[in-house]
């Protein structure tokens, strides 16, 4: 029979190319727990205005991308027409905040450019542009969340003992 030793080193012996080793190799077998949740507001949100989804890729660690289509009579509305149709057919109590889409933080990211734009619609400002707003909105909080919950705990995990 032989024995085996292993050194095992606390994070903060490691170096700084070793702890960005032990770092990605951590993350890499991370599982981001709250990508169902954003991905059930996204739906939630574009079903609100009757906007389907092609295709999306909501990627934490890199860019994220969303194809939609958008109903043909809402295609062309834009700054004050487009405003009151929002005001005419979206429940105004959701769009205030008063309840979520979900209930899930990411709710807020949606929904905050509808909510500047109806405060002070641009002549310019599609459906498909407040939709694309939030989406990128969601994507940056998602990828600032994950980037948290797999770098962050863990240096403050590692740093704390």
């Amino acid at each position: 029979m032989r024995i085996l030793e292993t050194k095992v080193y606390k994070f903060g012996e490691l170096d700084d190319k070793a702890k960005e080793k032990a770092l990605q190799w951590w993350a890499e077998g991370y599982d981001y727990g709250w990508g169902g949740e954003a991905v059930d507001s996204l739906k939630a949100f574009v079903d609100l205005f009757g906007v389907r989804i092609v295709d999306y890729s909501l990627d934490y660690g890199g860019p994220s991308s969303i194809r939609l289509r958008v109903p043909d009579d809402l295609e062309d509305l834009k700054g004050n027409r487009l405003r009151t149709w929002i005001v005419n057919h979206v429940d105004a109590k959701l769009l205030k905040g008063a309840y979520g889409l979900t209930g899930f933080c990411f709710d807020e990211d949606l929904l905050g450019p509808v909510n500047a734009f109806l405060k002070n619609p641009g002549k310019a400002v599609a459906l498909e542009d407040l939709i694309k707003d939030g989406f990128y909105i969601l994507a940056k909080s998602v990828a600032s969340d994950y980037e948290y919950q797999t770098y962050g705990c863990l240096l403050y995990t590692s740093q704390a003992h």
